[in-house]
């Protein structure tokens, strides 16, 4: 990971670059630490990021994850040489990008990433980051993330990795999951759709139990990588 010089932004606390090999892919990923606190609206303006009526409207933290998210999309189509593209507005909110790159946003309070590759490497990928949840969190993703196989692997995984993490690894997991498949698929999934079966060093595999599309049909399995980025878990998938 590259600490990167950053260009002065109401709210950027810093910039690095991480590249990350995933299966046979190494895509480069775009890491922004921001404050949400000292965010300033006119940034949009200032740095030319469209912004949204929808966002415009909202609370002051989404804007400035929405902001951040941008930007970290725009460096990383910098990144593979289309300096002068940007990320549009797809369906249900989701970025909408430029002929011939996938590509995906994720943030949480306090950071924003975004990654693309070549549309010719791969159909889709999806990133996503996690603060470790609250043992009031891990209840609640119990409930409605976790069917009783996967919260039976959780558990054999204990002496492993801190719970917190393994919550945090499998709701990501399937988040990035989603959003690799989501634009192919052309319709909203549910977190049954897959279900984790094996939880290793840097990985998981699942396996997919509802037909989606003609790729993603019951039987067929995948592999999400994550790592820890401090209290923060981070997840990605391409295929």
């Amino acid at each position: 990971m590259n600490a990167v010089l950053a260009p002065v932004v109401p709210g950027l606390r810093g910039h690095e670059v991480l590249t990350w090999h995933i299966g046979g892919l190494s895509p480069t990923l775009q890491l922004i630490k921001f404050d949400t606190q000292q965010f300033c609206l006119d940034a949009f303006a200032e740095q030319n990021v469209a912004l949204p009526t929808d966002v415009l409207r909202s609370v002051h933290k989404r804007q400035a994850e929405y902001f951040f998210g941008r930007y970290a999309a725009r460096l990383a189509l910098r990144k593979g040489g289309l300096s002068e593209l940007e990320a549009g507005i797809g369906a249900r909110g989701s970025p909408a990008w430029p002929a011939g790159v996938v590509g995906s946003i994720t943030h949480n309070s306090d950071c924003a990433v975004a990654t693309v590759l070549p549309s010719s490497e791969c159909n889709g990928i999806g990133i996503d980051i996690e603060h470790l949840p609250s043992l009031e969190v891990q209840e609640a993703l119990a409930q409605s993330v976790l069917d009783a196989h996967e919260f039976s692997l959780l558990l054999a995984h204990e002496m492993l990795l801190p719970r917190a993490v393994l919550f945090g690894i499998i709701f990501s997991a399937k988040e990035s999951f989603y959003k690799a498949v989501s634009a192919r698929v052309g319709r909203f999934f549910g977190f049954e759709a897959i279900r984790l079966i094996e939880i290793g060093d840097v990985f998981v595999r699942f396996v997919v139990v509802e037909p989606l599309c003609a790729h993603w049909r019951p039987g067929v399995t995948g592999t999400v990588y994550f790592r820890r980025l401090g209290q923060d878990v981070l997840t990605a998938f391409a295929w």
